[in-house]
């Protein structure tokens, strides 16, 4: 379990590597910056409405 996780963690740093580097060429540094900001605001967003953040283990002590 922990080798997928690893594994598909670097293919998703390797494919925003990609993009990022993409989008700064169309758009520019600032922009892409900006972009970032964006998604990173809005995933902070999903998080803080999500149900998943009141969500807890039950009583099997893990």
């Amino acid at each position: 379990m922990n080798a997928t996780i690893r594994t598909t963690n670097r293919i998703v740093f390797l494919f925003g590597a990609l993009g990022a580097g993409v989008l700064a060429t169309w758009l520019g540094y600032a922009a892409s910056f900006g972009v970032a900001a964006a998604v990173f605001a809005v995933a902070a967003l999903v998080i803080v409405f999500s149900p998943l953040r009141n969500a807890r283990h039950g009583e099997t002590g893990f």
